[in-house]
């Protein structure tokens, strides 16, 4: 994709900056702040504001006509109530300043609201892609890496985001289901019993231990191979990796990768675990299998080959189960200790495939969405402590996130209809298990002096548009933290609720 958008293939080239004869096409592309637009983007700030609010209680009256829950004002006793901005139900989005007097959208309502609607159903078969399930070798590599380059990763931040991935993490099917039901894509929030939740920024950063913050925003592209050569523009580790990649293809003869072939070309060593556990079974301690090509490779290019496989299947998995080349460039500056923002892309990646699978036409069961599902289990895990018997405190490294609390732990056994009671219910709720604390009222100005952590939770309680790019796909995800403002310790109006559906 050049500044006009249009993109080029290229094969990798030799040492003599020539193409290949044979091998696979890569579609070359530009960084997205190279390409012109003609329409600068809107940027605009959130603020919370304080208004005197009339204390009240809520009201059922089953005998009247809308029979909804009323809130009856004393009109005596007055608290003051800091608020994000205002909510509107009735338009796809939540600035006040918009018209009120429109007809609700109904991809507001969440997924099982148009299931009943249109007559939808599950179905006998249905697949939910992109957990982290055991694969043979993944837990001896990150081992080894943690090992030889964990001062590296401790400088890119993500140490406790790659040293969980080496775990499964497992989900309760009805769970699951009864959760994608209640999942409003309009808004990409999660409608309960008591109003909306969503899945925030900050929770990305401490469940999953993805930095919110970076020198660079992540994108996947592949450079064109003129700059490949040029040197200083991007890390040479790439060009080392798109030609093991090719060699790959070619002796598979195959247009893709698989990560079992990824893993048997970088991973060498000895074979531990053949199933999640102890490591008490060996398969006869041999490597994974024989060396096919011989691996010639920098160090900088061998940690950056396993964040590429990183990337591929645990932060921002896909249906194929294939490395993709285009993680490569993000793969080398992590390599090099560059602090990459993850948090933003990964939750638009969520927000995309939970949408997917709340509208698709035929019904949830038909879409193929592939998301890090195992990101939204430390979500559920802990907002609502009933799903799960989560490990405790002592049992995982303290700088982990806490995501590393539910690998390899059960899940409650839930019948479906018996899920949709429980996310229904607010009885078993914890709004605020991970955000941001402070001993006292503060008010934080965006200024140049502002530390790090003060600045992310400004950036977590802004309207936004999240940008993903992955796997030549771009999107732009919504987040409206507005309509999950008490899970940021603000006061939030909860719209009365107008769905057309019971449970």
């Amino acid at each position: 994709m050049d500044a006009q958008g249009q993109f080029g293939f290229e094969r990798v080239f030799d040492s003599h900056g020539r193409e290949f004869v044979s091998g696979p096409q890569y579609a070359r592309s530009l960084s997205l702040s190279s390409v012109q637009l003609n329409v600068p983007p809107e940027s605009r700030a959130t603020w919370y504001t304080t208004a005197s609010v009339n204390s009240g209680y809520l009201e059922f009256k089953p005998h009247e006509e809308d029979k909804v829950i009323s809130v009856c004002q004393t009109h005596r006793a007055v608290f003051t109530a800091h608020c994000l901005e205002d909510v509107n139900n009735e338009v796809d989005g939540d600035m006040k300043f918009q018209i009120k007097d429109l007809p609700t959208r109904d991809d507001f309502y969440p997924a099982l609201h148009r299931m009943l609607k249109h007559k939808l159903e599950w179905g006998p078969r249905y697949h939910f892609y992109g957990r982290a399930t055991f694969e043979i070798g993944v837990a001896e590599w990150t081992k080894r890496v943690m090992s030889d380059f964990g001062d590296i990763l401790y400088k890119a931040k993500i140490y406790g985001a790659v040293a969980i991935s080496r775990y499964p993490y497992e989900c309760c099917p009805n769970i699951w289901r009864a959760f994608c039901e209640l999942w409003g894509p309009l808004c990409n929030t999660f409608h309960h019993g008591n109003g909306e939740m969503g899945i925030s920024l900050y929770d990305m950063k401490v469940i999953c231990g993805l930095p919110i913050l970076g020198d660079v925003q992540y994108e996947e592209f592949i450079p064109q191979n003129k700059n490949l050569q040029q040197n200083g523009v991007y890390p040479p580790a790439i060009a080392e990796l798109l030609k093991i990649h090719s060699q790959l293809c070619i002796y598979h003869n195959q247009s893709t990768v698989s990560w079992a072939h990824w893993i048997g070309h970088f991973y060498r060593e000895k074979i531990i675990y053949k199933e999640f556990g102890d490591g008490k079974r060996k398969p006869q301690d041999q490597p994974l299998r024989a060396p096919e090509i011989t691996l010639r490779i920098s160090k900088e290019g061998k940690l950056a080959a396993f964040l590429a496989f990183w990337l591929s299947r645990f932060v921002l998995p896909s249906v194929d189960r294939n490395v993709r080349p285009e993680t490569f460039h993000m793969a080398c500056l992590m390599a090099q200790g560059v602090r990459v923002s993850l948090a933003p892309t990964v939750l638009g990646y969520i927000y995309h495939g939970l949408g997917e699978i709340a509208t698709h036409p035929e019904g949830p069961s038909s879409s193929s969405a592939s998301f890090p599902i195992h990101y939204v289990i430390g979500w559920l895990g802990e907002h609502i402590p009933g799903l799960y018997l989560p490990q405790t405190d002592k049992e995982f490294v303290k700088d982990y996130p806490f995501l590393v609390r539910y690998a390899g732990v059960k899940p409650k056994s839930f019948r479906l209809n018996h899920a949709r009671i429980v996310f229904r219910s607010d009885k078993e709720l914890i709004y605020r298990p991970t955000t941001f604390i402070e001993d006292e009222g503060r008010s934080f100005a965006d200024k140049e002096d502002l530390s790090d952590r003060k600045f992310e939770f400004l950036v977590c309680t802004r309207y936004a548009l999240l940008p993903v790019r992955v796997n030549n796909n771009l999107w732009l995800e919504p987040y409206y933290p507005n309509r999950f403002a008490r899970q940021f310790g603000f006061d939030q109006g909860v719209p009365s609720n107008k769905l057309s559906f019971s449970v």
